[in-house]
């Protein structure tokens, strides 16, 4: 059953559309309706639905801008218009939104019916790809092994190139050849994205079929090339930075919400900053992977550009991924847990070279430790690290776990402090900007990222958790409280209070007072006078 949102501010033909249509025989559900532009955003972002319809012409709003300003929160979803004949043209300019049809007025229910019937077929095919039922990518299987052996020797061996040597201009040919790039040069830039995708019980399930659900994603923002190893698929995504900054961030929200709905599993992804040295491929991989490992229930995509850190070197190889993923993100009893299987494992108990293990373990937790906090703070971490007297270790006995169990769960603690003083920090920014510039027409989530150099979905995340708010609700808030004390406390024409708290249309800011206070700004005044 796909969910639907309908907007239309004609509340007759809103009406006519959800009652007499039998939505449910079809395959569709109506979870929500909305009078105008705004009010279905929120919506959209509320309850998540697989199809909004809606018309184009609409108060404060517009289908288009709500089009587009929807793709950003739920690329995912698909949206169907409502149109006049003389809006058909014009509706067409936003084919890049996940547009699937325009249904036009005079609408009957017979007409309806059999355009929802065609619908739900796009979307099922569109479930069906990216499950992995249309192998349009296989058919082309040899362009495939090229690109996994070109990109797997890109990543995890720079030894051995395709070409034999390490050569960026071989490598560059090449990727050109595989159409990994459509050209070359210096504005041409590549990011690195990992993805994991996963069970409810947190078991990695990811499979090289799931290769088909990347291209079905990938395949309408930007240029790339797709692999599948160790239970991971890695994305590398190239383009200009302007296209890179646009899509990236598209492309991956619509992996995590596709994968919840379509493949009934989770996602998580970690994603490199953007360069454009080519030779330095496997290296940034590592920083994409190392992003993986910061992500949670809360936070399923991490951005390079989003960790906050003195140090924004690109780190080596880490020794042990479990320890790092668990310092990072699990909870104490499961790091103690991890290091007495450990410790009772045969591997340990029949390893020769059980000083060289801690030198490895200690510098893993120390590069996790620089990772947040920067290297001023890491080396003061591992000064305070006893190691084992200058003797090499024969056995470990418990008083070495109980060391190893106290840098562990004390990097963690650091990590999660640092984490924490970031958010709240970077939530206080966002309030600070919400607070100076809620005057400002274009302040939104999508502005404030830009203006704090952090994506959207990161930021939003982060607002959310800090205030249990988010960033729209937080900015009319604070729109609303000025509209009253202006209304209340100055003579000002209600246009001009209107502009001050951030809104050029005058009805739009007239029915977003009454919504929130219940009376229409002119009643406010009123009742204040009298009070």
């Amino acid at each position: 059953m796909y969910t639907v949102i309908i907007a239309d501010d004609e509340y007759e033909l809103r009406q006519a559309l959800i009652n007499n249509i039998d939505w449910n025989k079809l395959g569709f559900e109506v979870v929500g309706e909305a009078e105008n532009g705004a009010v279905a955003l929120e919506m959209v972002e509320l309850l998540q639905p697989d199809l909004l319809i809606t018309d184009i012409r609409m108060p404060f709003v517009s289908g288009i801008e709500l089009a587009r300003r929807a793709r950003e929160i739920r690329p995912y979803m698909h949206i169907v218009f409502i149109s006049g004949y003389d809006d058909f043209s014009y509706a067409q300019k936003a084919i890049q939104y996940n547009v699937l049809s325009y249904l036009l007025k005079p609408l009957s229910s017979k007409e309806i019916t059999a355009e929802l019937v065609e619908i739900k077929e796009k979307i099922d095919k569109r479930f069906e790809e990216l499950q992995g039922f249309h192998r349009e990518h296989q058919e082309n299987k040899m362009n495939q092994l090229q690109m996994t052996e070109f990109l797997m020797s890109q990543l995890f061996d720079r030894n051995i190139t395709v070409s034999g040597a390490i050569d960026e201009q071989d490598i560059i040919r090449k990727a050109m050849d595989l159409k990994l790039l459509h050209r070359a040069g210096k504005d041409i830039h590549f990011q690195i994205c990992v993805m994991m995708l996963t069970a409810d019980d947190g078991v990695n399930s990811t499979e090289f079929k799931h290769l088909e659900f990347v291209h079905g994603i990938f395949k309408k923002y930007l240029t790339y090339g797709a692999v599948y190893s160790k239970q991971k698929l890695m994305i590398i995504v190239t383009g200009t930075q302007k296209d890179l900054n646009k899509y990236v961030q598209l492309a991956t929200t619509e992996c995590v919400q596709s994968a919840k709905r379509v493949l009934k599993l989770g996602c998580t992804m970690g994603v490199s900053g953007m360069y454009n040295d080519w030779t330095m491929l496997s290296s940034i991989y590592e920083e994409a992977l190392s992003m993986l490992r910061y992500t949670g229930l809360e936070e399923q995509i991490q951005y390079a550009s989003d960790i906050t850190a003195t140090s924004q070197e690109v780190l080596a190889e880490i020794t042990d991924e479990t320890i790092d993923h668990l310092i990072k993100t699990g909870t104490p009893e499961d790091i103690v847990a991890y290091l007495s299987n450990l410790s009772q494992s045969a591997e340990m108990k029949e390893n020769n070279n059980l000083d060289l293990f801690l030198i490895y373990l200690y510098a893993a937790v120390c590069k996790s430790v620089t990772e947040i906090t920067g290297q001023t703070e890491a080396a003061q971490f591992l000064s305070r690290i006893t190691l084992w007297n200058g003797e090499r270790v024969r056995k470990f006995d418990e008083p070495i776990w109980d060391q190893i169990k106290g840098v562990c769960l004390e990097a963690r603690n650091i990590i999660a402090n640092q984490r924490r003083e970031n958010s709240e920090l970077l939530s206080q920014k966002a309030l600070d900007l919400i607070k100076n510039d809620f005057h400002d027409e274009e302040m939104s989530i999508s502005k404030a990222s830009q203006m704090l150099h952090i994506s959207s979905s990161y930021l939003s995340a982060v607002v959310k958790r800090n205030t249990g708010k988010t960033f729209g609700t937080l900015l009319t808030e604070v729109r609303m409280k000025w509209a009253r004390e202006y209304l209340l406390f100055s003579s000002m024409k209600v246009l001009e209070i209107a502009e001050k708290c951030g809104y050029s249309d005058t009805r739009y800011f007239s029915y977003c007072v009454k919504r929130y206070y219940g009376e229409s700004p002119n009643r406010i005044r009123e009742l204040g006078k009298d009070s």
